[in-house]
């Protein structure tokens, strides 16, 4: 059983190093604290680096040693509200035109699986100057049926930075839907923003 679970392990970061190096990108992350790992987190706190928004209320925590590779990250879990949303952000620069790519790793909290109509979805927001919006970029959603058992990687590849964006605000999102019956959460490790060349 260890030794087939360090095969996973190491199966999701070679997807996760090959994802983020086609494309010639940089490999230089551009998010502070994207592993959820900075010293001084402790359990149900906010990670450093990262804020939290919420349109009612947010149920969103670090988890110690539930990450990729037993060490924190964090839970964002369903408040049960219909057609709210709650996540994580954070603001990087960046440059108009140029084409950057987001991606994360996401697991299905197996002792409280996601049910319903909740999902999860990762979404750039590109702002100008003034701190207008400019443009915002939706990846998929990942619902009930992610894994309990494997990391999975979500990404959004390769997108253009609107002209005029000099800003990125990275979100990870919960949204409960439309109906009221969302609930459980899923877990998120391994965040990655880069410049592709």
């Amino acid at each position: 059983m260890k030794r087939m679970l360090v095969a996973v392990v190491l199966g999701v970061c070679a997807l996760l190093t090959q994802a983020l190096g086609e494309g010639g990108a940089t490999g230089v992350n551009l998010l502070g604290n994207p592993g959820f790992d900075a010293p001084g987190g402790r359990a149900g706190e906010i990670p450093d680096r990262w804020a939290v928004f919420a349109e009612e209320k947010a149920l969103i925590g670090i988890v110690p040693g539930r990450g990729l590779d037993g060490s924190p990250c964090v839970s964002l879990g369903s408040v049960n509200i219909p057609r709210t949303f709650q996540g994580i952000m954070q603001t990087v620069g960046v440059e108009e035109k140029q084409r950057y790519t987001l991606s994360a790793l996401v697991i299905n909290n197996k002792e409280d699986p996601l049910q319903g109509s909740a999902y999860g979805q990762l979404v750039i927001e590109w702002r100008d100057a003034a701190g207008n919006e400019v443009g915002r970029t939706w990846g998929a959603q990942w619902k009930k049926n992610i894994s309990r058992i494997r990391w999975e990687l979500m990404s959004i590849a390769k997108v253009r930075a609107p002209e005029s964006a000099v800003e990125a605000i990275i979100g990870i999102h919960l949204y409960e839907g439309i109906q009221s019956n969302g609930k459980g959460s899923f877990l998120v490790d391994g965040v990655s923003f880069v410049r592709e060349e």
